[in-house]
């Protein structure tokens, strides 16, 4: 039903598309399909906005985060400097190599880059 509801708005070619939940009850493949499709229609010029609880979603395909808790606006920037600086919404492979680089690791790519680099990021300076 999501798919068809997703494909329905898309029809009609906005230039505007808001999200809520929308990695709600997907699988991997599905959540893939999904990120890559938002991002093709972000490099097409259509403005997405995406709420979601779904920390590794975003690390993988937003380039700017809000965060917003009770109602305030908490932080707001990069994915990599919001999702890194994060006690509570930092994905698991950010936790996992916290403390272990100055590096910001949001994504298992990013992990598997760092590591076989020797310790910087390839592309990108530290956040």
């Amino acid at each position: 039903r999501q798919r068809v509801a997703l494909a329905s708005v898309l029809a009609a070619k906005p230039r505007l598309l808001l999200l809520d939940e929308p990695t709600r009850g997907l699988d991997c493949v599905w959540k893939e399909e999904l990120g890559r499709l938002l991002r093709e229609m972000a490099i097409e010029g259509m403005a997405v906005v995406v709420v979601t609880h779904d920390t590794e979603f975003v690390a993988q395909y937003a380039e700017r985060v809000i965060l917003l808790f009770d109602g305030h606006l908490v932080a707001d920037g990069p994915k990599h400097a919001v999702l890194g600086r994060s006690v509570f919404y930092a994905p698991q492979i950010c936790r996992l190599f916290h403390g272990f680089t100055e590096e910001i690791v949001l994504t298992l790519e990013e992990a598997c880059a760092l590591v076989r680099s020797g310790g910087e990021m390839p592309g990108r300076a530290p956040a």
